[in-house]
């Protein structure tokens, strides 16, 4: 009886270790590869907030024009891929117009962000930031009468607007 019952706890706790990792492994693996393009994963595209539901659709033009930066800086630099972070993408009006200071973004109602076409992105080759600037004038380049892209310090903001918009440090 005492074999069967260690038998048992045995298994039981090597079954639950076994499915620990396989999970684990999953969502590890979402984390880390992208699951829409090569670079970006749904989970992403999501407002910040954490209370709603408001995120970049799959389908959505901008998941293709980030993608083809991500793909000619691979390409230009000479590796499989650069490391995309992504540091705002889609937000709710509320979670938009908060303050930063109380951990919103602190932005205005016709930024681009709540209409779900645009993301703040940073691209990295290994641990090396590509330069903000070098990205702003890529997508320049590459749509020069369409989108709105816009450089910053740390990051570049690229969105699918209808008309064309440019701005920032340069």
């Amino acid at each position: 009886m005492l074999d069967t019952l260690r038998f048992s706890t045995n298994y039981r706790t090597r079954h639950r270790w076994e499915v620990f990792r396989f999970h684990y492994f999953i969502q590890r693996r979402k984390l880390t590869m992208g699951n829409l393009t090569k670079n970006i994963s749904q989970h992403e595209l999501k407002c910040k907030c954490g209370n709603c539901e408001v995120q970049i659709q799959s389908h959505e033009l901008i998941i293709q024009v980030v993608q083809e930066g991500c793909d000619h800086f691979a390409n230009l630099l000479g590796i499989e891929r650069v490391k995309l972070i992504i540091t705002s993408a889609a937000r709710c009006y509320e979670y938009n117009r908060l303050p930063f200071e109380f951990g919103g973004a602190g932005s205005i109602d016709e930024s681009q962000h709540p209409r779900c076409n645009a993301m703040d992105i940073q691209l990295f080759a290994g641990d090396v930031q590509i330069m903000p600037s070098l990205v702003y004038a890529y997508f320049c380049t590459k749509y020069p009468d369409q989108f709105g892209v816009g450089s910053y310090k740390t990051f570049t903001h690229v969105d699918s607007r209808s008309v064309r918009a440019r701005w920032g440090l340069v």
